[in-house]
């Protein structure tokens, strides 16, 4: 066991560096080096196992496998306004988390989900035909454009987006948030999380992992055109000490224009 974790420790600390440093060297963008890394990580992964490592609600938040808090996201989206004729992009929508509840809930054909990583998405149909809501419709994408040029201008009511932009850089991000612009309609909300840094600069605690402080992230919105409010009431559900304490939530809607 201590060799392993030894291991994995110089995997993340040496090798990922190494890897993305050859993928600029060869001038692949980040989204190619982390479809990479994802599906390197889901290569041996499965639905059944998911299931068995998390099997309930814990009443903390225990990352990206625990399936169960997909059902909260969308409690969530419901009290901000959600319902069920409204047109759903769900941007890194990985496994299907809150796809699978989101499907459930919406009008037949109103859920989009994309994710880089195809074997997360050939899981999130798995998890379609085991749920038995074929029907429903939902459309799940294995898409590396930031420009989400395939969507139609103004076609999305409500954009989700959740442990996306903490595993991405600002110029990456900054053309997402262009293209949500875009394609969401002028009443329609968009929520992301990002990961807050410690202090007044970016941090990086792994070549994954980016912490952004508030005000570079407030200044940038403002830049392109959103008006934004900070969501206290995320995890509301969970104890203080349960919850993440670096992620944060926010709900964007368009500056209307003259």
């Amino acid at each position: 066991m201590g060799i392993m974790k030894s291991m994995r420790s110089i995997f993340w600390n040496y090798g990922l560096p190494f890897v993305r440093w050859l993928f600029r060297l060869t001038g692949q963008d980040w989204n190619a080096f982390y479809t990479w890394l994802l599906n390197r990580l889901e290569r041996d992964n499965s639905l059944e196992q998911i299931f068995e490592k998390y099997p309930s609600n814990s009443g903390k938040e225990r990352g990206l496998y625990d399936w169960s808090r997909g059902e909260y996201h969308v409690e969530f989206l419901q009290r901000l306004g959600l319902k069920p004729h409204h047109k759903v992009f769900d941007f890194g929508c990985g496994y299907g988390r809150t796809g699978i509840p989101l499907a459930k809930y919406l009008d037949a054909g109103n859920y989009i989900g994309v994710d880089l990583s195809g074997r997360r998405i050939e899981m999130a149909e798995e998890w379609v035909k085991k749920e038995g809501i074929e029907q429903k419709n939902p459309v799940f994408l294995t898409r590396s454009d930031n420009k989400l040029s395939w969507l139609d201008d103004k076609s999305i009511d409500v954009i989700f987006t959740y442990s996306v932009f903490t595993h991405m850089p600002k110029d990456d991000m900054i053309e997402i948030l262009v293209a949500s612009r875009r394609v969401l309609k002028d009443d329609g909300m968009f929520i992301f999380n990002y990961s807050k840094s410690y202090s007044d600069v970016l941090e990086q605690p792994s070549i994954k992992d980016f912490r952004y402080p508030a005000q570079e992230i407030y200044d940038m919105l403002d830049t392109l055109g959103y008006d934004y409010e900070e969501r206290t009431d995320w995890d509301d559900d969970l104890e203080d000490g349960k919850k993440s304490p670096v992620s944060k939530v926010l709900k964007l809607t368009k500056k209307q224009t003259a």
